[in-house]
């Protein structure tokens, strides 16, 4: 009885490790699909004068119906990261941090900075803006 405890027991865990081994990929679609529910990934870098940009906030207004805005927040070597619906948005992109460069506060509003961008639904979607005073 013993042996055959073993054996089950053997064959149970080479079972379970052969599922997970297979279902990962699909695992990993479905989790980044749930957590994102049909956004896409928007990255990239801003500049001011050619430098990078730390601390400012990218705003993504829509102007496709149906999509909400979105925003992302430069790191010290002005790269932001976020997620959004595909479409189309108007841009704007606002200093937030202590150390103020000057950018001209015609980028702060979406709808003054003359900046849009077009998202699409598949893959990620690099956005670089360069700003000045």
């Amino acid at each position: 009885m013993a042996r055959r405890l073993q054996f089950s027991l053997r064959t149970t865990l080479l079972l379970v490790f052969v599922i997970a081994l297979l279902v990962r990929p699909a695992n990993k679609w479905i989790r980044t699909y749930v957590l994102n529910r049909g956004l896409v990934s928007v990255k990239g870098q801003v500049f001011f004068n050619g430098q990078p940009l730390p601390d400012a906030k990218v705003l993504l207004v829509a102007v496709t119906p149906g999509a909400k805005p979105v925003q992302g927040v430069t790191n010290a070597g002005g790269t932001y990261e976020t997620l959004a619906t595909p479409g189309s948005y108007a841009v704007g992109i606002v200093e937030v941090g202590t150390g103020k460069r000057g950018v001209s506060a015609k980028y702060a509003t979406p709808s003054t900075s003359g900046l849009t961008v077009s998202l699409g639904a598949t893959g990620e979607n690099y956005l670089d803006f360069d700003v000045t005073k």
